[in-house]
C-alpha cells in the first residue's frame, strides 16, 4: 500500500496520467467528429430517409421513377438507389444490391414478407427496401465517412483539442509551479543567503528534492558558521604563543620555551594544511606490526602507565601500508582519548589480524560521546567541546584526518560510545 501511494504521488505517475487522458480526450474529440460532423444525424437518420423518400417517391419520383429527379434526389441525401418492376430495372450505381442479393441477411428474408420497408444489410452497407405492387426500391444508406461535413469536422476538432491543449497547460504549469520556486531558492543560497524557507511538504519528486536543497542548505550553513568559527579559534590559539614568544624575546626567555610555542604554532599550521590537502598520496613499505606496537610505546613513554598496547599478532606479522599515516592515525586517536578521560584511567590499544585487513581498536572509560554527535565526530572543524579549554584544546582536525587516512588505506572507521562510560574506536588498514 505504501508502494501504491507513492507511485501515485509520483511526479513521473501524474505526467503519465495526464497524457493518457490527453489522448483520450483527444480520441473522444475523434469519436465525436465523426459521429455528430454528419450531415445525416445517425440516430435518427434511418427514419428521417425513410419518411422522405416514401414521401419525394410518391409524389416526385413516382413507379416508375423518373430518373433525373431520382439521380437528384440520391445526390442530395448521398444515397445510392436501384428500382426493380417486370418492365423496368435501373439504378444509381450497379454496385446496389438485388434481392437476392440481400438474402443473404437472415433478418432481411424473416421480415421481408411481413414488413414494409425492410432493413437489410450487405457487405457492411445498411439497405431499405420499399415495396409497392408496381415496383420495388433498395436505398443504400451512406456509411459515416460519405456523409461527413469536412469544414464542420475540422472546426469541431479545432475548438476541442484547443480546449484539452489549453486545460493541460494549466495543469503542467501547476504542477511544475514549484521549479520557479527552488530555482530561486538555490539562487539565493549561491548568494550566501541561508535564511529562505522551502515547501518540503509536497510528496513527489520535488518534494524530495526541496527537502535535499534544505539538507544542503543546512549542511553548508553549517559548515561555514563551522568555518567562521575556525578562523575565530584558530586566530586565538596563534595570539596566545605568538604572545609567549614576544614575551619571551623581550624578557630574554630560554631558548627551549620560545621553541616550545613555535612547535604549537608549527603543529596548527600543519594540522589544517593536512586537513585541506586533495592530493595525499601513500607511501606504501612493509613493516612489521611488533615495531609499530614499540612506536606507539615510546610516543606515549609518559603515560607508560595509561596507554596499554595489546598485540594480538604473530611476532612475523607484516603489512603493507603508510606507516607514517598509520601511526598519525593511532596517535591522534590515543591523544583524543587522554583529552576526555580522567587522569590515571587506562586506554587500551589492541591490534588483531583480520585478513585481508588489520584491526585497531583505541578504547577508554572516559566521557563518552552523545549519539547525536557520532557521525559529527569525523567531520573538519568538529568539536563536542564548544568552550575549547586548555584541557582538551583542539581544532577539530585530528579525527576528520584519521577518516581520510583509514579511508585511503581502503579500511573502515566505527564509533561504539555511551556517555559517562567511554567510547572505542576501531578502525582497519588494508593489508596490501
Amino acid at each position: 500500500m505504501r508502494i501504491f501511494n507513492r507511485v501515485k504521488l509520483s511526479l513521473y505517475f501524474k505526467l503519465t496520467l495526464i497524457v493518457i487522458i490527453w489522448g483520450v480526450l483527444i480520441n473522444l474529440s475523434i469519436f465525436i467528429y465523426t459521429r455528430y460532423s454528419s450531415d445525416l444525424k445517425s440516430p435518427h437518420m434511418f427514419p428521417i430517409i425513410m419518411d422522405r423518400l416514401s414521401e419525394y417517391m410518391a409524389k416526385d419520383i413516382g413507379y416508375p421513377p423518373d430518373t433525373t429527379k431520382a439521380k437528384q434526389f440520391a445526390e442530395e441525401l448521398k444515397l445510392s438507389i436501384r428500382y426493380i418492376s417486370p418492365e423496368f430495372n435501373w439504378a444509381t450505381s450497379w454496385d446496389v444490391p438485388t434481392v437476392e442479393d440481400l438474402k443473404s441477411d437472415k433478418r432481411f428474408v424473416e421480415k421481408f414478407d411481413s414488413r414494409n420497408p425492410v432493413r437489410a444489410k450487405f457487405e457492411d452497407r445498411g439497405y431499405a427496401v420499399i415495396k409497392d405492387p408496381r415496383g420495388l426500391y433498395i436505398v443504400g444508406i451512406p456509411l459515416p465517412e460519405e456523409s461527413l461535413n469536412i469544414q464542420r469536422a475540422l472546426i469541431m476538432i479545432l475548438i476541442m483539442t484547443s480546449v484539452i491543449l489549453l486545460s493541460l497547460y494549466f495543469v503542467i504549469r501547476k504542477l511544475l509551479s514549484p521549479v520557479k520556486k527552488l530555482v530561486k531558492v538555490v539562487e539565493d543560497i549561491g548568494a550566501g543567503n541561508f535564511d529562505v524557507e522551502l515547501n518540503t511538504k509536497r510528496r513527489d519528486e520535488f518534494g524530495d528534492l526541496a527537502r535535499s536543497i534544505d539538507s544542503m542548505k543546512n549542511n553548508l550553513k553549517e559548515l561555514i558558521n563551522s568555518k567562521e568559527q575556525l578562523l575565530i579559534d584558530v586566530s586565538h590559539e596563534l595570539r596566545t604563543p605568538l604572545t609567549r614568544v614576544k614575551l619571551g624575546l623581550a624578557l630574554n626567555s630560554p631558548p627551549e620555551k620560545i621553541n616550545e610555542d613555535i612547535k604549537e604554532i608549527e603543529f596548527l599550521i600543519s594540522s589544517l594544511l593536512e586537513g585541506y590537502k586533495n592530493d595525499i598520496a601513500l607511501l606504501k613499505e612493509n613493516f612489521y606490526i611488533s615495531d609499530l606496537v614499540e612506536t606507539i610505546k615510546e610516543e606515549n613513554e609518559i603515560y607508560k602507565d595509561r596507554v596499554e598496547v595489546i598485540n594480538h599478532t604473530d611476532k612475523n606479522y607484516s603489512i603493507c601500508a603508510d606507516i607514517q599515516k598509520v601511526i598519525i592515525i593511532l596517535r591522534n586517536l590515543i591523544q583524543n582519548s587522554i583529552k576526555y578521560s580522567e587522569p590515571g584511567s587506562k586506554i587500551k590499544v589492541t591490534i588483531n589480524s583480520k585478513p585481508p585487513f588489520t584491526e585497531f581498536t583505541v578504547e577508554d572509560s572516559g566521557i563518552g560521546i552523545d549519539e547525536s554527535e557520532k557521525e559529527k565526530i569525523f567531520e573538519p572543524f568538529y568539536r563536542s567541546d564548544l568552550s575549547r579549554s586548555k584541557k582538551t584544546g583542539g581544532y577539530g582536525l585530528g579525527l576528520y584526518i584519521v577518516k581520510r587516512y583509514v579511508a585511503l588505506h581502503e579500511g573502515q572507521i566505527t564509533v561504539d560510545s555511551e556517555l559517562g562510560k567511554g567510547t572505542k574506536i576501531t578502525f582497519t588498514i588494508k593489508n596490501s
